[in-house]
Formats: structure tokens, C-alpha cells, sequence
């Protein structure tokens, strides 16, 4: 199946609501949390953690992962060269137990570092997207990115936030994955996400709220250089095959 193409150069990407009812109400923190690893590629450049839930974390120190940009993305047009490499870390909620409206603007906040000083530039992207029963993707993703020449993150455990306009219906039974994609120049160039602590509380604050998610039982830049980057989409569906 052909990948998905993200196009980076818009501001956000609207998804499309159909005949969906509207349901608007308060809105909702989701923490990220490391209840489970679903999944971890080999080469640590993808990993998926199962959860992302309305109950803010408890833990006295943050969990930390340590991503890898490996997966090598060609790009149609020369910047900063033609090839960047990528690394993702995703979230799931639980299915839904109702329809969940969101519209308006997405504040996503997430503890990000790096100890890697040399690459020619490198960026960062926080999105959502919303993924059926079956584990596929359904509608747009929604996004927002920062980039720069040279090294984006600091060296210390910073919060860094991105807004992004949503406005779509997340039916019953689908999940949310709240994603952040790291990106550079330079192939291994390394990342830090700190999450599920008090202090460093990696979270998304989401518009429009009816009732959203059971709680979890004891269980379990993308660069952004203007560029039209493929892989997202079609690397997650593979992963979500490997590990059912």
C-alpha cells in the first residue's frame, strides 16, 4: 500500500468530520505514560507505549527513552542535503468508549534533549492521529514542527511545546496516538524523551470533551524542512502488523 505523503510547508492539516455528530464539553490533559512497550524496532528508532490516559503520572522520577534517528528518509529537494533521518515515539490511548469532538487548538508539551552537538539541522514534530480497530489510520494527521540549522534541543531536560489546530471526531472503539518525531541530518543522532513523572509531565491538552477513556488497569520532524516527507504512515502500519 502506498504511503501516506505528509506535506511539511502548511501550518496544520484539518481532518475531515463527515456526518459525525459534534459533542463539545470541558477540556482534557492526556499524560504520557509508560504503562507497557508495545513496541521498539532493533535499531531504537520507533517506539510505542502504551498509554496515553487522563490521570496525571505518580512516578518520582520521569522515564526516560533514548531515540535513534535511523530511518533514512529521502528528500525531493535539496536544503540541507537530500537525505535526513528520522526516529518516532508514540502513545496510544485505549479504544474510546464515546465519540470524542475536538476542535479548536492542541497544546502538546513534551520533555525533549539531545547530548549530540554535531549535525547540519535538525527539528522536531509533535502530531495526532487516529487509528481504528484495526490498527489503520483514519483521516489526516494532525501537526505542527520546529526546525533549525544546527542542533534544536538543549543539552538539559527541556519542556517544548507546539500548538496545533484539530478539528475532527474521534469515534467510539478508535484510539488517539500522540506522536513525536525527531529528525536530523545526521544518521544515529540521538534524542532524549523524558515522561510519567510530576516534574517532567509530557502531556497534551486537548479541546471539546465528553467522556473520554476508561482508566488504564495494571496492565499492560519528522524533519520539518519544507519538504515532502512519506515514511510516517507507512512505517507505523508495518510496525502495528509486527507486534499484533
Amino acid at each position: 500500500m502506498a504511503a501516506m505523503i505528509l506535506l511539511i510547508g502548511a501550518v496544520c492539516t484539518v481532518g475531515f468530520i463527515g456526518s459525525l455528530p459534534r459533542v463539545f464539553g470541558d477540556s482534557a490533559v492526556f499524560y504520557f505514560h509508560n504503562r507497557s512497550e508495545i513496541y521498539r524496532n532493533e535499531n531504537e528508532s520507533i517506539y510505542v507505549y502504551d498509554g496515553a490516559d487522563r490521570n496525571p503520572p505518580l512516578a518520582g522520577e520521569a522515564f526516560s527513552t533514548i531515540f535513534r534517528c535511523k530511518v533514512v528518509q529521502q528528500l525531493p529537494t535539496a536544503f540541507f542535503g537530500t537525505t535526513v533521518y528520522v526516529s518516532l515515539v508514540s502513545w496510544l490511548t485505549p479504544p474510546l468508549t464515546e465519540n470524542y469532538a475536538a476542535s479548536g487548538v492542541v497544546s502538546v508539551s513534551v520533555w525533549l534533549s539531545s547530548n549530540d552537538e554535531s549535525t547540519q539541522a535538525s527539528g522536531f514534530m509533535f502530531m495526532l492521529t487516529d487509528q481504528d480497530e484495526n490498527d489503520n489510520y483514519v483521516g489526516d494527521p494532525f501537526y505542527n514542527y520546529f526546525y533549525e540549522t544546527g542542533k534544536a534541543l538543549s543539552s538539559e531536560p527541556t519542556e517544548y511545546s507546539l500548538k496545533i489546530d484539530v478539528n475532527h471526531v474521534f469515534v467510539k472503539g478508535h484510539k488517539i496516538a500522540f506522536e513525536v518525531i525527531l529528525g536530523s541530518t545526521t544518521p544515529g543522532w540521538t534524542g532524549n524523551v523524558y515522561f510519567d513523572s510530576p516534574e517532567r509531565d509530557s502531556r497534551a491538552l486537548l479541546p471539546g470533551t465528553p467522556m473520554i477513556v476508561p482508566e488504564f488497569q495494571e496492565r499492560l520532524l519528522l524533519l520539518g524542512l519544507t519538504f515532502t516527507v512519506p515514511f510516517v504512515f507507512f512505517l507505523r502500519r508495518k510496525t502495528i502488523q509486527r507486534f499484533r
